[in-house]
């Protein structure tokens, strides 16, 4: 994608109010100036590695193909720092979607079949998310889901280019912490079914408002998921039925996406 270069953000963009804001970057809503058009604009930290950025860059361009990935309409570079432009989606992520209303049972599973059929074409294109949670999923009005931020994903087709992924192994300790896969913290490299783990913990997340594993403070946290201390919570055999072969210790044993989207609760 080619860098826009501007003296300002407001040469071209009218920044209305803050989003988010996270440890490597500060989300603005804003609108374009020469069309009116609503957008998101992803301010990058100075901290963070140029390569990273083209990478999020390359890899959002490359699954630009499905409706469910959060498109990018512009990079800008303004006095060394750059601005990721994305198109603005209409709606709140996961958690705060849910803040204020119930997550019924047909809810649940539209986003557990949406989620998993835009993981399963990021997998189909190489491409390991790395951090899925709820606040990376975007939930409209009309109940359409957008995955987001893929700061710390990886295209397992750059392996040579990347110290990070040789053949399809990755290693670095990535993610949110309640929503990590237990081989990232206990292994020397992972491959693309963190992703399902991913998946499993979120979706245990929206259907029982509960996060999977107890702990106040991230030591806490990570004893917990390394213990093997949790505890799964349904209202259901058809959910506890959905979380076999997903939220899994053993990689091996975590199921395909084609057999997650053929699990009877999504199907029902």
């Amino acid at each position: 994608m080619k860098i826009t270069k501007l003296e300002a953000l407001s040469d071209k963009y009218k920044v209305k109010k803050q989003v988010s804001r996270g440890g490597f970057s500060t989300v603005f809503l804003a609108h374009e100036l020469s069309s009116g058009r609503s957008c998101a604009i992803k301010t990058i930290k100075s901290k963070v590695k140029e390569r990273t950025v083209f990478n999020e860059v390359e890899i959002c361009n490359k699954l630009s193909g499905n409706s469910g990935i959060v498109k990018i309409r512009d990079l800008c570079l303004i006095s060394g720092t750059y601005h990721i432009i994305f198109e603005y989606v209409r709606g709140k992520n996961i958690i705060s979607y849910f803040s204020n209303r119930k997550a019924s049972v047909p809810i649940c599973k539209s986003i557990g079949r949406q989620l998993a059929k835009i993981l399963k074409y990021c997998h189909a294109n190489n491409i390991v998310h790395r951090d899925v949670k709820p606040k990376n999923i975007l939930m409209s009005e009309g109940g359409r889901i957008k995955l987001a931020d893929f700061g710390l994903s990886v295209d397992l087709t750059n392996n040579n280019d990347n110290d990070n992924n040789k053949g399809g192994r990755l290693k670095g300790l990535c993610g949110s912490i309640n929503y990590i896969s237990p081989e990232i913290l206990t292994s020397a490299s992972y491959d693309k079914r963190i992703d399902v783990w991913g998946y499993g913990v979120t979706m245990h997340f929206i259907i029982s408002s509960k996060r999977l594993f107890p702990g106040t403070t991230r030591q806490d946290i990570i004893k917990n998921i390394k213990n093997k201390n949790y505890s799964i919570i349904t209202k259901s055999k058809n959910e506890e039925d959905f979380f076999m072969g997903i939220i899994e210790y053993d990689p091996d044993d975590r199921l395909s996406w084609d057999d997650i989207l053929g699990k009877q609760y999504l199907r029902s």
